[in-house]
């Protein structure tokens, strides 16, 4: 007779079921999709069983034809049946002849002969004889280079640097960030962590408490001088990401308190720190003082100096412009005022909204500056509006700030007081985008023979970083300033450039065009944010196709306030890939597919790429990891899978990384589940100004309401402007 089976047998017998914990070793088959930070991934796994199972969680780190060990819990989803939650996921190596082979030829330079080489030189033992000397062996393969084999043994230090990492992380619940430390501190990224755990606030998302966790397990005490210096200087480095140059005492107390747990930090001790500084201001309590970051206070005081002093200097030159020449570029008033003041005045300012005539003012400028035997420099903060300025005067050549000043970033800049920008003249085109460190690092390269001219749009979203110097220079008053108000006759024509003055002036746009306009801009409301995305991705890649004659993937631009939610960046994105290349070939491990935009979310220094640079996926070379992209302007570029870190999807971006270039098509979705804080009038303002020829407003009346009435996204916490006014 046999026994009953037990609970174990009947739970074997029966699979796992959801709520079921797992923890093993699986193969990696393929990854379906993984999230544009290369963090959330789908990635189909096999069990030790032979089943082949789907895994969710922060995985993306893992690659196809390896092992794993997974730890996490089973789940049903609604829609695709039983899956694996992970929660940890670390990389092993693999194991027999076949599985150590696919491994190396994901190598660069290896592939697959060079690995059917190695393993028949060394068998099972090749992991361990390359770990030895890694570029002595690959040196060894026949036909490798120097170049080759070095490139090899730098991919091979960096995965066993993941692995003694992974150890190190993932008892925290932070192994999901090895991949972006060790493009950040390379090989020695264990190291690094170790010496200085709160270093790891520098990843965007593992914040102050993460890093917390591994320094209190790493021997740093709760209640050290380091921890509250670390908590204060994380706060004031979060409060610069959202634009503040600086944070009040309470603030900056508040928010201590919130990550120490309770404990409140004295004032004795954000004093000593030598990474702050306490600034008391003369017209406030001294127990209200300021509190800085050094490096940013000692930037904000030495901008304002050297802007007050461009203001006071006499010009290197004058050479005011003749009354024909005005005549000639048929300029108005205000634009003559703006002219005269860049070439007779060391530092003016020119703002204005679309069609106000500021391309053209610029295209004067450049066309006087011939006879007049005056080098001009022409600079923008990105590659794309640099392009524009080029095509706006006619071939004249335009470079962006960082090529200008010769900067690679986390380096110092290669133009500066010393070294400054050799040219009579500098005109900086979109200057709300500067922030105070590049505004800074821009003043310092230009020279005292040199005049500098600051254009943009200060109803425009302030810049992505510290401060707002091109508004607050405005604001102080110190400077020759011109208003362009004039729209001209060709710009009333379009429903946009109305659109863009209405909304600047808080009003709602006009769904109607008047007699004299063009139907360019569009307003397109539904309640559901799940009807308005399946309304939106319907427009983007079927509608404006086929009745404008637009590319959906070249010029059709989706513009959204926030990352989450149906009506988010993220699934917007995914929605629209879906729909345009959802059976194209995988490529960089699946991560992307061919024909799919993608955009940089910092830049490439080795490879001469911007951050905010848009490309579309051309093709791969999966044996070599190498990813082809096409540029904007038809350009090839080859970026190594390494690097490809730095890309997420574009279909769909955010309205800050779209600030600085023009697209044909723009469909901005605003909606009341977007967060009420990210929605403002300056964020609607600018979306709706990137649109050249068609602008559509799909949302919710609800969401513009808000948008219209909030006026925050200026409202930061600086102390430039004040400077400057006390000063001249």
């Amino acid at each position: 007779m046999n026994a009953a089976p037990t609970e174990q047998e009947r739970l074997l017998d029966a699979g796992p079921a959801a709520g079921d914990d797992f923890e093993g070793e699986v193969g990696v088959v393929f990854q379906r999709w993984c999230s544009d930070d290369g963090q959330f991934a789908v990635v189909v796994v096999e069990l030790e069983s032979g089943e082949e199972m789907v895994a969710v969680g922060p995985i993306g780190h893992l690659e196809e034809d390896t092992r794993a060990r997974l730890v996490g819990t089973y789940e049903l989803h609604r829609k695709h049946g039983l899956q694996l939650a992970a929660r940890e996921a670390e990389p092993l190596d693999p194991t027999g002849t076949d599985g150590i082979r696919r491994y190396l030829k994901t190598i660069p330079g290896i592939g697959g002969k060079r690995a059917d080489d190695l393993v028949a030189r060394y068998g099972a033992d090749v992991f361990e004889v390359i770990d030895r000397d890694p570029e002595a062996e690959f040196l060894k393969i026949r036909g490798v280079s120097e170049a080759t084999a070095a490139e090899a043994a730098e991919e091979w230090a960096n995965r066993r640097a993941e692995r003694r990492l992974y150890t190190l992380l993932a008892p925290h619940g932070l192994a999901r960030y090895v991949g972006e430390l060790i493009a950040l501190h390379g090989i020695h990224a264990v190291e690094e962590v170790r010496d200085d755990p709160y270093a790891l606030t520098d990843v965007p998302g593992i914040g102050f408490l993460g890093a917390d966790k591994v320094a209190l397990a790493s021997g740093v005490a709760p209640d050290s001088q380091r921890r509250v210096r670390a908590a204060a200087v994380h706060t004031l480095r979060e409060a610069e990401n959202h634009g503040h140059t600086y944070l009040p005492r309470g603030e900056l107390i508040e928010e201590v308190r919130r990550l120490l747990g309770g404990t409140e930090p004295e004032m004795a001790e954000l004093r000593a720190a030598p990474e702050l500084h306490v600034e008391e201001v003369p017209t406030l309590s001294p127990e209200d003082p300021r509190i800085y970051r050094g490096w940013t206070f000692a930037a904000e005081v030495w901008l304002a100096e050297r802007f007050a002093a461009m203001s006071r200097g006499e010009p290197a030159w004058s050479k005011p412009p003749t009354e024909a020449e005005l005549e000639v570029h048929d300029l108005t008033p205000e634009q003559r005022d703006a002219v005269t003041n860049a070439l007779t005045r060391r530092l003016s300012v020119i703002t204005g909204g679309p069609g106000t005539g500021k391309t053209h003012l610029t295209k004067a400028l450049s066309a006087m500056c011939e006879p007049r035997k005056l080098e001009i420099r022409l600079l923008a903060p990105t590659g794309r509006a640099a392009r524009r300025l080029t095509q706006a005067t006619d071939g004249a050549p335009a470079m962006t700030i960082h090529k200008a000043l010769e900067w690679i970033p986390g380096e110092i800049p290669g133009r500066d007081e010393d070294a400054p920008i050799e040219a009579d003249l500098v005109i900086v085109d979109e200057a709300s985008m500067l922030s105070l460190e590049i505004c800074r690092a821009l003043v310092a390269a230009i020279g005292p023979d040199t005049h500098l001219v600051l254009i943009g749009d200060v109803d425009q979203l302030p810049p992505v970083g510290p401060g707002k110097p091109f508004c607050e220079l405005i604001e102080a008053g110190i400077v020759p300033t011109v208003r362009l108000e004039h729209v001209f006759r060709q710009a009333r024509r379009s429903m946009i450039v109305g659109a863009a003055h209405a909304i600047r002036t808080g009003q709602a746009p006009r769904r109607e065009p008047t007699e004299e306009e063009e139907r360019d801009f569009f307003i397109h409301f539904r309640s559901s944010a799940e009807d308005l995305a399946d309304d939106v991705i319907k427009i983007a890649t079927e509608r404006i196709p086929a009745e404008y004659g637009f590319d959906p993937v070249r010029q059709v631009q989706l513009l959204a306030p926030q990352y989450k939610g149906v009506a988010g960046i993220d699934a917007l994105h995914a929605r629209m890939r879906e729909e345009l290349c959802g059976s194209a070939e995988r490529v960089c491990d699946g991560r992307f597919r061919v024909g799919e935009k993608v955009i940089t979310t910092r830049s490439i220094p080795d490879h001469a790429i911007a951050n905010g640079t848009m490309f579309v996926v051309d093709s791969a070379d999966e044996e070599d990891g190498s990813l082809w992209l096409e540029n904007d302007v038809g350009e090839i570029v080859e970026l190594p899978f390494r690097e490809a870190r730095a890309l997420r999807g574009g279909f769909c971006t955010s309205v800050h990384k779209a600030q600085g270039f023009e697209i044909p098509a723009v469909i901005v979705v605003l909606h009341s589940t977007h967060a009420p804080r990210l929605v403002s009038r300056n964020l609607l303002y600018t979306a709706v100004t990137r649109a050249q020829k068609l602008c559509i407003l799909a949302g919710d009346a609800r969401a513009l309401g808000r948008a219209l009435a909030n006026t925050d996204a200026m409202d930061r916490h600086s102390r430039l402007a004040e400077r400057m006014e006390a000063l001249v």
